[in-house]
C-alpha cells in the first residue's frame, strides 16, 4: 500500500509528526476494511454425478446455508420452466427438510459429509447453475419424469478408500430424498446414504502428496461393485471451507491472523500476488500453531499454483519445510536472458519451449518465417525468368513487341516487389518474435524474483514524491 504524505507549495518540508499520524489514520482505515472482506456468503457442496450415481460433499460451512431458501430459488425457478411444477408444490419443497443437514455430525467442522444417492431415472436438467444444483442436491432434491414403481434398489454399502487405505466412516445413515415429478412431489426413504469422514482423514501426507478418493458402491442389483473417483481437485475447495473454523477451534489468536487472508482467497477478483501472500500467510499460520494438514492444503495449493516458490530464511522452518518437501508441477525456475534471445535470433519462435503451448508457439512462428522467405524465394525466381524473357523479346512489329515488353517487365517488377515484401514480413515475424521471447523472459525473472525466497514481512519505505503540482513523501508498505 501507499500513501502519499503532499504538500502544495513546492520545497515545503512535511512536519515529522503529521507523517507519523498520517502513517496512523491509514493503518486504522485498513481495519474496517479487513473487517468487511471478512463477510462472504456460505460456500456451495461441491457435486460429483458419476452417471448412475451422485455424490455431494458436504462441510459444516455449507450445510449452514441449505436453509436459506433465496439460495435455492434460481435452481426453483429454472425447474419450473422445465417442468409443471404447481405453486404449492414448490413452496412445499422450499419449506420441506428431507434430512437433518443440521445433525451434529453435519455440523462438525472437523468432519466431511458424503451424500451417495442414484441418479434417477429420465432425470430432468433444470439447467440451473452449477452452485444452485449442488445445493439442490445437498438438500435431497431431484427432478425427474418418472414416476413408476418400484425405485432402483437402495444403495447396500458404500466403501471409502484413499489408494489402497480404507477410510473407516464415522456415522452411516440412511435418509430420504424428495422427488419433483409431473405428478407432484413423492419422497423416497432411505434413497440417500450419509457418511461423516475424519477431514484430517483426506490430508495431504507429510511429504505434500495428496490422494484421490474412490467411493466403492455395493448395490443388490449389480454383482460388481461401481466405483466414483473424487479427485484432490474437489476435495481441496472442501477443505479450504473448513479452515476458518479450524482456526477458531485451536486458537483466537490463530482465527484473527487468518481471518483477512481467508477472505482474500474467498473474492474472485483477487489478483495472482494478493492470492499468494494470503495463502502463504494462512498456511504460515497454521503451521505456527502446530496444525500441519491444513497448512499442507494452503501451501501445497499455492505451489500448485506458482510452482517456483520458495520462502524465505525469516519463515518459520516448518513452513520453509513444507514447501520444500511438496510435489511441484514442472516448470522453468531459472531465467537466462542471453540464452533465450540467443536462442531466438538463430531459430525464429524457439527463444523458450517450456510447454506444449510455447512448442507450438514456435512451431507456428518457424513456420511462418519459413514460409514467406520461402515464397519469396520463389517471387524473386519468377521475376528472373520473367526479366530475361523481357530481355529477349523479339517481334517483326515494333508495336507489338514494345507492348509484350512492357508486359513482360511490369509482370517481372511485380514479383521482384512481392518478394521484397515477403522477406520484409518474414523479417518482421522473426524480429517480433526475439521482442516477445525477450519480455516473457523479463516477465519471468520478475515473476520468479517475486516468489523465490518469499516472506509475508512487510517493510516500510520513504521515498520523495513528486506530481504536477504537489510534492512530498510517499510511504510504502510492502
Amino acid at each position: 500500500m501507499r500513501l502519499h504524505v503532499l504538500s502544495r507549495a513546492r520545497g515545503n518540508r512535511v512536519p515529522v509528526g503529521q507523517l507519523l499520524a498520517a502513517v496512523a489514520i491509514a493503518s486504522s482505515l485498513t481495519l474496517p476494511a479487513a473487517a468487511q472482506r471478512a463477510i462472504v456468503p456460505p460456500p456451495t457442496p461441491v457435486l460429483i454425478s458419476s452417471g448412475q450415481y451422485d455424490v455431494a460433499l458436504l462441510t459444516h460451512a455449507s450445510a449452514a446455508g441449505l436453509s436459506d431458501p433465496r439460495r435455492g430459488a434460481e435452481w426453483f425457478r429454472a425447474c419450473r420452466t422445465q417442468l409443471s411444477i404447481p405453486a404449492s408444490d414448490s413452496l412445499a419443497v422450499v419449506r420441506s427438510q428431507p434430512w437433518d443437514w443440521s445433525a451434529d455430525a453435519v455440523t462438525d467442522p472437523g468432519s466431511l459429509t458424503l451424500l451417495v444417492s442414484r441418479t434417477p431415472r429420465q432425470a430432468i436438467d433444470c439447467g440451473a447453475s452449477a452452485a444452485s444444483t449442488a445445493i439442490a442436491y445437498a438438500r435431497g432434491f431431484r427432478v425427474t419424469a418418472d414416476t413408476a414403481y418400484p425405485y432402483d434398489a437402495t444403495i447396500t454399502e458404500v466403501n471409502v478408500f484413499r489408494g489402497e487405505t480404507r477410510i473407516s466412516s464415522a456415522l452411516v445413515e440412511r435418509v430420504a430424498a424428495t422427488r419433483v415429478t409431473l405428478r407432484g412431489l413423492i419422497t423416497v426413504p432411505a434413497a440417500l446414504l450419509r457418511l461423516s469422514l475424519p477431514i484430517d482423514d483426506v490430508a495431504p501426507d507429510s511429504l505434500g502428496r495428496v490422494s484421490d478418493l474412490e467411493l466403492e458402491i455395493v448395490s443388490p442389483d449389480s454383482s460388481l461393485p461401481h466405483r466414483v473417483a473424487i479427485p484432490w481437485s474437489q476435495l481441496r475447495p472442501v477443505w479450504e471451507q473448513l479452515l476458518r473454523a479450524r482456526a477458531e477451534r485451536r486458537s483466537a489468536e490463530l482465527a484473527g491472523t487468518v481471518t483477512a487472508p481467508l477472505a482474500t482467497l474467498a473474492r474472485a477478483e483477487a489478483s495472482a500476488a494478493d492470492r499468494l501472500d494470503a495463502q502463504v500467510r494462512v498456511g504460515d499460520a497454521f503451521a505456527r500453531a502446530g496444525d500441519l494438514n491444513a497448512a499442507r492444503v494452503v501451501l501445497g495449493h499455492a505451489v500448485q499454483e506458482e510452482p517456483c516458490l520458495t520462502l524465505a530464511a525469516t519463515m518459520d522452518a516448518t513452513s520453509r519445510g513444507i514447501v520444500d518437501r511438496v510435489a511441484r508441477p514442472r516448470d522453468r525456475c531459472t531465467a537466462n536472458l542471453p540464452l533465450v534471445v540467443g536462442r531466438a535470433t538463430l531459430v525464429p519462435g524457439f527463444g523458450q519451449l517450456q510447454g506444449t503451448r510455447r512448442k507450438l508457439y514456435a512451431v507456428a512462428v518457424l513456420s511462418a518465417v519459413a514460409g514467406t522467405l520461402s515464397a519469396s524465394q520463389s517471387a524473386n525466381d519468377e521475376a528472373k525468368a520473367l526479366y530475361a524473357r523481357y530481355l529477349a523479346v523479339e517481334d517483326p512489329s515494333p508495336i507489338v513487341a514494345a507492348v509484350r515488353a512492357g508486359e513482360l517487365y511490369d509482370q517481372a517488377e511485380s514479383k521482384r516487389l512481392a518478394g521484397r515484401n515477403l522477406v520484409i514480413a518474414g523479417a518482421t515475424i522473426w524480429g517480433a518474435s526475439i521482442l516477445e521471447a525477450a519480455f516473457s523472459e523479463q516477465r519471468l525473472a520478475a515473476r520468479l524474483k517475486r516468489v523465490r525466497d518469499y516472506s509475508t514481512t512487510r517493510r516500510v519505505s520513504v521515498s520523495p514524491y513528486a506530481g504536477s503540482d504537489r510534492v512530498g513523501l510517499a510511504v510504502t508498505f510492502f
